[in-house]
């Protein structure tokens, strides 16, 4: 051995498989910028030196997680139980604000949407005044609403270019009340599941 480089197959032995189904608990690292104008407050998002983009850095801490299986007799999908990669860290950088345009910002409100109707349990097209009462802001901004909130994901994979760049695995979705195997990622199978279309944004929604 002439040199102590990880190879591709060690620097990737953390990766989840892509599509995992996997209950995670969200937790923002803070970067103490503020911009109380914006509605950031007590030093919670990061702005980047290289960039300007301001986000919330965040990783998800894997809690379980299940594999989608196919039955070929009933040719139907179902999740098998896989209860591995527990404490592993997603890391995932929730946009707030760009120079590049409002893009940023538009799916970054749209991630933290997500998050609180999967962890809270709420249906996206719910406007009843319980669903309502769900959304409403509980902390000074957003990254306090989010922070430790225990939500349902499908995971992807960042190809990687080179040693130094390697593939990381990435959150590929928020799974939130109607979606497919969200009540089991969830540990809800006993309760009733609605389907819902393709989720709507919103600016009504606090979130």
């Amino acid at each position: 051995m002439s040199s102590f480089a990880y190879t591709q197959k060690e620097l990737e032995s953390n990766l989840l498989p892509e599509k995992t189904y996997a209950k995670a608990k969200v937790i923002v690292i803070p970067g103490n910028h503020s911009d109380p104008e914006k509605g950031i407050f007590d030093g919670w998002a990061t702005e980047s030196p290289y960039t300007g983009s301001v986000y919330y850095n965040t990783y998800f801490e894997v809690l379980d997680t299940f594999s989608m299986v196919y039955d070929k007799m009933t040719n139907k999908a179902e999740l098998q139980h896989l209860g591995k990669y527990k404490n592993m860290r997603i890391y995932h950088m929730i946009g707030i604000e760009s120079s590049k345009g409002p893009e940023w910002g538009y799916y970054g409100t749209k991630f933290i949407k997500d998050i609180i109707h999967s962890g809270r349990n709420i249906m996206p097209k719910d406007m009843s005044e319980e669903a309502e009462a769900k959304r409403e802001m509980k902390g000074r901004c957003a990254a306090e609403d989010i922070h430790e909130q225990v939500v349902a994901i499908t995971t992807g994979i960042k190809p990687g270019q080179t040693a130094a760049d390697p593939s990381y695995t990435t959150v590929k979705k928020i799974l939130v009340p109607g979606d497919t195997f969200y009540n089991i990622v969830m540990g809800l199978e006993g309760v009733p599941q609605k389907r819902h279309n393709e989720v709507i944004f919103d600016d009504d929604i606090p979130f």
